[in-house]
C-alpha cells in the first residue's frame, strides 16, 4: 500500500509506434469521431486554467502546515485560537464595508 505524498513522481513513458499500413475505412471513422468530439467540446467546454494547479495547491498546503507547526512550537495552543480569530475578523470587516 502506497502512502500519500506531496511529491508527484513522473510515470513511465510508453513506446508508441504508428502502424505501417493504411486502412481507408478506419481513417474515415477516426475523422468522423474526432469531428464529433470537436463539436461536443464546443458545448461542454470547461476551462481548466481557471483552477489552481496541483503543484500550487500542494505548495499552499505545505506552507499552511509548516505555519501551523512552527506557530504551535513558538506560541503553543494559542496559535489555533489565532487561526480561528483571523477568518472571523476578515468576515466582519467585509460585512461592515458592504453596509457602509
Amino acid at each position: 500500500m502506497r502512502l500519500p505524498s506531496f511529491i508527484k513522481l513522473p510515470s513511465n513513458r510508453k513506446f508508441k509506434f504508428p502502424a505501417r499500413h493504411y486502412d481507408p475505412i478506419k481513417d474515415d471513422l477516426e475523422q468522423r469521431v474526432s469531428k464529433s468530439k470537436n463539436t461536443r467540446k464546443k458545448y461542454f467546454n470547461r476551462n481548466r486554467s481557471d483552477g489552481i494547479s496541483t503543484s500550487k495547491l500542494q505548495l499552499l498546503i505545505a506552507l499552511i502546515l509548516s505555519f501551523l507547526i512552527f506557530g504551535w512550537l513558538y506560541f503553543g495552543n494559542k496559535i489555533f485560537i489565532f487561526i480561528m480569530v483571523i477568518p472571523l475578523w476578515l468576515f466582519l470587516k467585509n460585512k461592515s464595508k458592504k453596509r457602509g
